[in-house]
Formats: C-alpha cells, structure tokens, sequence
C-alpha cells in the first residue's frame, strides 16, 4: 500500500514560457546546487534563470498557487554585480529579448486564463552550433579522480576547490563547458573549453554526482565516452566495444548499441542501454569490467536510466510503454509500470504502441518519479509497487496538434519545480508542494545507501547474473512475483535488527 507521503502531492501547471521562435526546446536541466534552471531557448541559444526568481514567480506560499505579487524578484543568492550584469549579457549574445515570453496560468491550464510577466534571464549562451543535449556538473577537489596530478591538469574553469559546470553537447559532436558562476559575473568574457574527439552528435551528456567532475557521453553511433573534467577535460574511456550481453549460445554474445546512459551515485558503475532492451553495468575505471546485465525485462528501446538516489534502484523507461525498477547491484526486476493502463501484447511492447516513453525524472527525496510519453500524458507515479499513476496531466493530450512531442523533463534538487520542454516551443514548470525531508524518510535514505555501498565494495570484481524462473531457454522473461525476490540488498536488510514496519519502509514495499 502507498503511504500518506503520496497522497497529497499536486502538480500543478503554474508558469510556461513559449518563444518567438517554433524550435525544439531539445532540452533543460537543473543545478545541482538548485540555484540555476537552464534550456535550449534555440538551437545555439541557451538561456539561464534563478531558481527562486522562478519559485517567486509560481508559488504563494500559503496555498500553493500561482502568485501574482511576488513574481519578478531577483535571487538574493546573486549579488549586486551579477544583478547589474545581466544586461550586458543580453548584449553580449546579441539576442532579441526573451522575457516578455513567460506567463503565469492562474487557471492551471496551459490554454487558458494567464498573466504574462517580465523576467529576464540571469545568463545567455551563444553556442557554436546546435545544442541537442545538456546538463550541469558540481566539483568537489577532494574527490578529483587523479588526485596526484590534478593541479597540473586543472583547467582555468576548474580553478576553485568547488565549481559549478554547464555542458552543453552540440550536434557538431563538441561538447563546451562553462564555469556557471563565470556566466553570471560581471566579466566581458566568458571563459570555456571544449571536449571533443569526433564529429558524431552528442546525444546524451551525464554527470556523477560524486564532485569527481567525470562526465559521460553518448553519441550517434552509440559510442560512449567518459571525461575527466579535473583532469583537463582527458577523455579516459570509450564504452561502445564493452556493451556485449551474454546468450544462452557458447562463445556468442550481443552487440549492443547504447542510447542511454547512467551513474550510480556513488560512482563506481555506470549503466548502459540500447535499442534493443538491453543493458549493461560496468565499474568506473578501466579496464571497465562487466558487473552485469540485463537481458530481458524489456521489449524496446531502453530510452532513460536513472539510479535511485540511494543507489539502491535503477529505474528504466522503454519504447515498450513500461518503467522497470530494478535491484541493485543484481539487477533483478522488481516492478513494472505500464503507461496502457495494463500489459500489452508482445507485439505492442516491440512496435508501434502510442506510449513510447520519452522522459523520466526522480523526485530528490526518491519517493516518486514522472514520466513524458509518445501520449502527450504526463504521469506522476510513487516508487513503489503499484499499478497505476497519482495523477495524469493529460491537457496536451487533447490538442488538435499532432507532431506536439515532449522533448526533456527535469525535477529540481529542492523538489518543488518539474520541467518539462516540447517540440513546440514550449517550457512547462508544474509545481509540487513545499516540504522538507522528513528525519525518518532521511535515516532510511541513509540505511540504504550504506548498505548499498558495502555490498557494491564486496561484488566489485564479481559478474552478477540472473537467476531465471522458468526452465524454458525460449522464455527470457523476468519474473516479477514478490514471493522469487532474493536480493543482496534484500537480505542485508532482513539481517539488521530493526521492527519489521522499518525493514518493509526501507524496502518501499517491494516485498510481501
């Protein structure tokens, strides 16, 4: 059963922005500090906002609804120079004005009764070519991969203990970064540097979380590169030759072609998936052994992978119209979300189905997540082993515009923003309700990423695979009956002596 903490959580459409132009707003994305909200306002123009410019502008505190009083007040994050400075900016990319194009929907409808306001963007970025993907970096030195040649190695970007990066991957294959806070200061120039090693395009950039500045990339092709940001920007691994999954034939293995990406939080596997289902964990560091796989559990192209911030569930999002959460570190399926409403067929889940899924984002606090899908829906769903969403915005959905796509989502590190861009020109900014992390929902995040990252220090070396439930080779599907679950994690947990309601809030649920 799903506890109170989802019964009560709206998303509600409070802003939109809509541009001058009809691009792709190909994708956004968050700070990791949750000062700063970027998105491709073009196809060589980003556009940078304060986070609580956009909260001032959305919420009213008392009733969490739009506000029409407060909107348009500068971060006091930002200091007076960086205020001052972002009309020189504006100058500097030599763009028409963009902040007339935002508007408060005081009906919580897109189409429906608005009010448009001023708000101006703190940065501006002309790229030199088409940005098709983006994300932001924090660094900590302390956790720089090559300690012992980090300050010979340390980009200008890069010079501080603790930086902020903007990446943006362009369809030229280069990838350019910035030092986010040189974006908004008050210099004329704004410093960067460019990773590149081919001309493929940059489908999909994804950073660690563990302030070691690696980043990895995936391009047409399906070539995956890591890169070491403290190091200069060295590119120190290609992944496309590692992403191989075993077959039941001896001596024969899948090739794969990755499309997605993933890291664990605590940074020593990463996640690939491709077009057909398939997905492999590898360790970090070279020489990239093969921790395991995942052969089945879905019909498609395996589109977005997000671990749990704990690093105890992976989430995958498929073209089959199915979430699957699955164990760490065995990768065993746990849960299927299906965005039909019930389990297609087999040849839906491998074809044309209406509800391929497009986007997923985890909410900070991992009680949730939301997903963008080929419906036009956007479906907010609790982690946990149920079957049907919380709630369905489905307003898009009833356009007469019949190329409308959803592009990027994005949740904010506070939890209070969801974005979501389209393919018409359109960023969407629902809002969730104001709440702190509990203590207890913080001592279990805690519990399972400790226990978690013991186990993942004892099955470094070791290729966990899967334990199938049928005797039928042909058969390669999960089960996903509670009664088979038998993880690692699993059984450390039932191993602590803790109340029994403890041990099942720390399993959220996914065992009887």
């Amino acid at each position: 059963m799903v506890g109170n903490d989802f019964n009560e959580i709206p998303l509600r459409l409070t802003i939109a922005y809509h541009g001058a132009h009809q691009n792709n707003i190909t994708s956004c994305s968050f700070s990791n500090c949750g000062r700063f909200f970027a998105f491709v306002d073009q196809p060589q123009i980003v556009l940078g906002y304060c986070v609580n410019d956009l909260l001032s502008t959305s919420l009213d505190e008392n009733n969490f609804k739009p506000s029409l009083s407060s909107h348009c007040q500068t971060s006091s994050l930002l200091s007076d120079e960086i205020i001052n400075n972002t009309e020189s900016l504006n100058l500097y990319a030599n763009l028409t004005d963009s902040s007339n194009n935002w508007k408060i929907l005081t009906s919580e409808l897109l189409h429906g009764d608005a009010l448009h306001v001023n708000m101006k963007p703190i940065f501006r970025i002309k790229t030199n070519g088409d940005v098709i993907s983006m994300t932001f970096a924090s660094g900590d030195s302390a956790f720089c991969r090559l300690p012992h040649r980090a300050n010979k190695r340390r980009s200008s970007i890069v010079r501080e203990s603790q930086v902020s990066l903007l990446l943006l991957g362009l369809a030229s294959g280069v990838i350019e970064v910035y030092n986010v806070f040189s974006l908004v200061s008050s210099s004329p120039h704004i410093p960067k540097y460019v990773l590149t090693d081919d001309c493929t395009l940059v489908y999909l950039l994804s950073a660690a979380i563990d302030g070691s500045l690696r980043v990895g990339s995936v391009h047409r092709g399906g070539e995956v590169r890591l890169w070491d940001l403290w190091d200069d920007g060295n590119m120190y691994g290609k992944l496309q030759h590692k992403f191989t999954i075993p077959t039941d034939q001896p001596c024969s293995e899948i090739q794969g072609e990755a499309c997605t990406f993933a890291w664990h939080p605590c940074g020593r596997h990463v996640f690939l998936a491709g077009e057909r289902g398939h997905g492999v964990v590898l360790d970090a560091e070279s020489p990239f052994s093969r921790v395991a796989y995942i052969r089945s559990g879905h019909y498609h192209r395996i589109s977005v992978a997000k671990f749990s911030k704990d690093g105890s569930l992976l989430i995958t999002a498929s073209y089959d119209s199915c979430c699957a959460v699955w164990s760490v570190p065995e990768y065993q399926c746990l849960h299927r979300f299906w965005h039909m409403g019930r389990e297609p067929s087999i040849p839906l889940r491998g074809g044309s189905n209406g509800h391929h899924i497009y986007g997923l984002s985890l909410s900070p606090d991992d009680f949730y997540f939301i997903t963008v899908c080929e419906d036009r829906c956007i479906r907010l769903w609790p982690l946990a082993p149920v079957n049907s969403p919380l709630k369905i915005y489905f307003e898009l959905a009833l356009q007469t515009h019949t190329n409308l796509k959803f592009r990027s989502l994005a949740f904010s590190p506070c939890g209070r923003i969801v974005a979501v861009t389209t393919n018409n020109h359109d960023v969407l900014l629902f809002t969730t309700r104001s709440e702190s992390i509990r203590l207890g929902t913080q001592c279990l995040h805690a519990i399972r990423k400790c226990v978690v990252e013991n186990i993942l220090k004892k099955t470094m070396r070791r290729s966990i695979k899967y334990q199938y439930h049928n005797n039928d080779s042909n058969d390669m599907s999960l089960t996903t009956s509670n009664n088979n679950y038998n993880t690692l994690f699993q059984n450390c947990i039932l191993q602590i002596h803790l109340p029994s309601p403890v041990k099942k809030a720390i399993l959220r649920n996914f065992v009887n």
